[in-house]
């Protein structure tokens, strides 16, 4: 018959360890990737606010506030398109004035040549 094994035998065979104390070049590794993370997010924080800040932002959000409308038109605002539009006129009309000139001075040398070419030896 085998023979039971006692109390006292078992305990001899079970050794009591501590827990492992935490490696530090892990703790370290750790902090430094949480640490990494912070500033990160800070620094995204920081220029997010920045661009927020600058006229652009301002711009688009003035707007966005006033609508798709584009806003009220100033008088000044009209005057200066008015203006504009006349001189745009004004422009058009010398550019067409020009063009009636040009045709003209390559008629007459069109037929400068064809005089000479036509006179021959």
């Amino acid at each position: 018959m085998p023979i039971a094994p006692t109390r006292a035998a078992y305990e001899e065979d079970v050794i009591q360890t501590a827990p492992p104390l935490p490696d530090p070049n892990m703790i370290a590794m750790q902090l430094s990737d949480l640490l990494t993370t912070v500033l990160v997010f800070a620094g995204t924080l920081i220029m997010v606010r920045w661009v927020l800040r600058s006229p652009i932002a301002e711009a688009i959000g003035d707007r966005i506030r006033r609508g798709r409308k584009g806003g009220e038109v100033t008088a000044a605002q009209e005057e200066r398109v008015a203006r504009l539009e006349g001189d745009l006129t004004a422009v058009r009309g010398e550019l067409a004035e020009m063009g009636e000139r040009l045709d003209f001075a390559e008629r007459i040398l069109a037929e400068r040549r064809e005089r000479r070419i036509g006179a021959g030896p």
